[in-house]
């Protein structure tokens, strides 16, 4: 399962970076094409994670997808993207930090009020379970772009992946064998 995952987001970074029309904008945002693909790959990989039946994904997938995209939402409102906090003062960093934290409160309580749906379609376990691998998926995903990042900065071939990583990818890949 694991070279599974692994090939996806390998081939993934191989179509970022040899296809120009899916390339990334001089923003560093993603083409609807990229953003498909990565939802592709996330419904997959929750999907096998979680254990979904497919009645049961029938009902999981659009009650997640709304959740997702309210959480979404209470990111997109923060002020402090491209904000350097070094160079903020006091008051300002002060102002921004209670933001910050009113903003996770209120992603909790979302969470909170969307498991009340969730445990009418899965179990505690697998809710449980899809919090996990939301955050496996993101933790992929950041290791991919990051091993992309060092290619294009030509610093070898991707193949060669830190001391740091491989460690990381070790304790992980144990823990995920730990839980089941």
């Amino acid at each position: 399962m694991k070279t599974t995952v692994i090939f996806a987001f390998l081939s993934f970074v191989v179509l970022l970076t040899s296809n120009p029309a899916t390339a990334q904008t001089e923003r560093g945002e993603l083409s609807p094409e990229q953003r498909e693909r990565i939802e592709a790959m996330r419904v997959a990989f929750i999907t096998r994670e979680i254990q979904l039946t497919s009645k049961q994904a029938e009902v999981f997938w659009p009650v997640y997808r709304e959740m997702k995209a309210e959480l979404d939402e209470l990111r997109e409102d923060s002020d402090l993207i491209g904000k350097n906090p070094m160079e903020m003062d006091d008051a300002e960093a002060g102002k921004h930090l209670d933001q910050w934290f009113e903003r996770r409160q209120r992603e909790l309580h979302l969470r909170e009020s969307y498991r009340e749906r969730l445990q009418n379609v899965i179990s505690p376990k697998q809710i449980l379970a899809l919090y996990q691998a939301e955050n496996q998926f993101r933790r992929q995903m950041l290791r991919q772009v990051r091993q992309g990042e060092r290619m294009q900065r030509g610093r070898g071939d991707g193949s060669e992946i830190n001391r740091r990583e491989r460690i990381r990818e070790h304790r992980d890949e144990g823990d995920y064998r730990r839980r089941n």
